[in-house]
């Protein structure tokens, strides 16, 4: 039994007759025929009474005619369904990011992307980039950006962004007049720090142990959030280093003042992270096609979006 088997026997229940079913479908009778004897021997059951001319379903034949009109109205589903995921005129994409690239690269994307393709649903995780790979191998997400580079076969990484990293504090904090900081004027101040286990973390601790191995602020504090983090150095509580783009506002401002450190040359990376062994839907690489095109990315023609089709 198949597809074709039932779609034909379904005409010929609606046409009446073989003959009716034949034209109807553009094939000969003796294929009408040949089908429905098909299907008969299958189920091992009698669909039609034959009478001269005409044609009847048995009891057999109108138990298989209700499930048919479900299968054929769901194939049918199914097709337009899929032409209007092909077509972008549905469907859904759920993206993972950390919270860097979420805020200040994606969203602006997530809101164009949905004004062009208003039919498809976008669903932003986010989360470090530890739990973007995990959303991504539990296929809770299709895609992820993050910052860190792991050893994991089943994920590919691709480079996508790098953007400077800059040490700021508040425009009135005693440390902003000074024209290049020593390791003793850290020393002396606060420092507003990403969680561990970041990428921009770790990076800062190398840093700090290099100028001074035995280095300790006057206090630390870690946070998860980064708008905690603006929001403590516009009080004047220390020193922090995030990403450029993070502060690119309130440096414009002059609400913050970036600082020289000694030695200090850091950068955060940005991947695009994506399972080795899955396709993208169309809704996804329209998101990245659109990405590539209009986000301002240090390494955007990396994402040659022929190799996830």
């Amino acid at each position: 039994m198949n597809c074709d088997q039932l779609q034909t026997f379904q005409m010929v229940v609606a046409k009446g007759s073989f003959t009716g079913a034949s034209r109807e479908l553009l094939i000969s009778q003796s294929a009408v025929s040949q089908q429905i004897q098909a299907l008969e021997a299958s189920l091992r059951v009698q669909l039609f009474d034959r009478t001269g001319n005409k044609i009847h379903l048995t009891r057999e034949g109108q138990v298989l005619l209700e499930k048919t009109e479900v299968i054929i109205s769901a194939l049918q589903e199914i097709k337009v369904l899929f032409e209007n995921l092909s077509n972008l005129e549905s469907g859904r994409v759920d993206i993972g990011s950390s919270a860097v690239f979420g805020t200040y690269f994606l969203a602006k994307l997530v809101a164009r992307f949905s004004v062009e393709h208003p039919s498809i649903e976008v669903d932003l995780h986010a989360g470090n980039s530890h739990d973007i790979i995990s959303k991504l191998l539990n296929g809770k997400v299709e895609f992820g950006f993050g910052g860190l580079y792991e050893d994991e076969p089943r994920i590919g990484f691709t480079l996508i962004h790098t953007e400077p990293l800059v040490a700021v504090v508040e425009a009135s904090h005693p440390l902003a007049v000074k024209e290049v900081l020593t390791p003793e004027d850290l020393t002396g101040t606060n420092l507003v720090l990403r969680e561990k286990g970041t990428r921009i973390r770790d990076d800062m601790d190398t840093w700090l142990s290099k100028i001074d191995p035995a280095f300790m602020p006057k206090r630390y504090v870690e946070l998860d959030n980064i708008d905690i983090v603006k929001k403590l150095i516009g009080e004047g509580f220390g020193m922090t280093i995030l990403p450029r783009i993070a502060v690119k506002n309130q440096l414009d401002s002059k609400e913050f003042k970036e600082l020289a450190l000694p030695t200090f040359d850091l950068n955060a990376y940005y991947y695009l992270y994506y399972p080795r062994d899955r396709k993208f839907s169309h809704a996804a690489l329209e998101f990245l096609k659109l990405m590539r095109a209009t986000a301002p990315l240090s390494h955007g023609a990396n994402l040659d979006l022929l190799d996830f089709e």
